[in-house]
């Protein structure tokens, strides 16, 4: 799920309300999953805009490539 999550925020930045219509994922389940991907610096979170993180790193890079393949 937090790979979908992903894709969806690389395409473009989306509020929380955004992501839940477009994703069918819960409210609950879906903040759990961008607070993760938060908290090891893959996304951002600003004004209650999502998006990918400008410093992902090796292993950020890495994971928007595995995303791309999908």
């Amino acid at each position: 799920r937090r790979v979908e999550l992903f894709r969806r925020l690389q395409a473009a930045p989306q509020t929380l309300g955004q992501m839940q219509i477009a994703s069918g994922i819960s409210r609950r389940a879906l903040r759990r999953h961008l607070r993760k991907l938060e908290a090891r610096g893959f996304v951002t979170c600003r004004q209650g805009v999502y998006a990918v993180a400008d410093n992902t790193g090796a292993f950020g890079h890495e994971l928007a490539r595995l995303a791309g393949e999908g």
